[in-house]
């Protein structure tokens, strides 16, 4: 299959792929989404029967306040507007997240410039950043390969009994990818669920679209008003240095097992280099042995006839016929 064709072929199967995703999600979501949309006309109707002092038109501009003041960064969707210290959206810890969250490309989208500026510098920090950033997990990964190797090495030991080849290799990334997960998201999960009042598998949840770097922002910690600023530094510094130490144990695992990959398959070309490297030497010996057989070989000779073998074939002198 020619390069063309071959890329071809990947973007036809990713765009099926996203609409085949767009089609489950949309039959998963599309129920609840109607029933919240239902629930929440039904309360509008109960305040206007309620309160027949305003109009329904009164309450739409009162909708359509809020929601400009929520575009335009006026205050947090889960802020108390009567708190004035919940009022602050770019405190110095949620800036300090917002800039981990750019550098990482999780992108929660909680907080996100809205002049002009800010988008216009955004976009320049993360030129800078986004590099620095996978520089530095490629260097962490680089780094701490030598904690990889005894990891490796005793996952290897766990799988000695099973036959070399596909099975093993499926056995050794099945555990990898459980110790993974119990190390960065199950474990980090209990203590969100702790901190942040989810439940165990909204933890997971969370820990798991962060470490991908999907952050679909649906939860997001540190957002109660009732911390104080000094827990919500340590709370912010601490989700940081979560994100930047769970993607660095992601980028040493994922370079470890590609790297053994690599080797494994550096020897299996070996091996095949030196089997071709036989079969030629065993045919160019061959070659050699027919040359020697080919060459003139004086079979009988006499005054009135030469009988010469050439390469098999028997011919006769030019005296024979003098």
């Amino acid at each position: 299959m020619k390069l063309w064709q071959k890329s071809l072929v990947l973007i036809l199967a990713l765009f099926l792929y996203l609409f085949l995703g767009a089609l489950v999600f949309r039959f998963l979501e599309v129920g609840a989404n109607e029933a919240a949309q239902r629930v929440f006309l039904d309360e509008v109707e109960a305040f206007l029967d309620n309160h027949t002092c305003v109009s329904e038109e009164d309450l739409r501009e009162l909708f359509r306040a809020v929601e400009t003041a929520l575009l335009s960064g006026a205050f947090k969707l889960d802020s108390d507007p009567t708190n004035d210290q919940d009022l602050v959206v770019w405190d110095m810890p949620s800036a300090v997240f917002f800039t981990t969250t750019v550098v990482t490309t999780i992108g929660y989208g909680n907080l996100a410039p809205k002049t002009p500026l800010g988008r216009v510098v955004c976009m320049f920090y993360a030129l800078v950043g986004i590099p620095l950033t996978y520089w530095l997990l490629s260097a962490v990964g680089d780094t701490f390969q030598g904690c990889w190797r005894p990891c490796h090495g005793l996952i290897k030991r766990c799988t000695k009994h099973l036959k070399p080849g596909s099975t093993r290799t499926a056995v050794e990334v099945i555990i990898i990818c459980i110790c993974l997960y119990v190390l960065i998201v199950a474990l980090p999960g209990i203590v969100f669920s702790y901190l942040e009042n989810w439940d165990f598998f909204q933890s997971q949840y969370f820990c798991f679209i962060s470490l991908s770097t999907i952050g679909f922002g649906d939860f997001v910690p540190a957002q109660s008003p009732e911390l104080t600023p000094l827990s919500r530094w340590l709370y912010k510094l601490g989700t940081a240095a979560y994100l930047i130490i769970g993607l660095s144990i992601l980028s040493v695992a994922i370079k470890g097992f590609l790297d053994s990959q690599q080797t494994k398959l550096n020897k299996w070309k070996a091996r095949i280099a030196a089997k071709r490297l036989v079969q030629l030497h065993d045919q160019q010996q061959q070659q050699s042995q027919q040359q020697l057989a080919g060459e003139h070989t004086l079979q009988d000779y006499d005054d009135k006839n030469k009988v010469v073998k050439i390469n098999g074939c028997v011919t006769e002198s030019e005296e024979f016929y003098k």
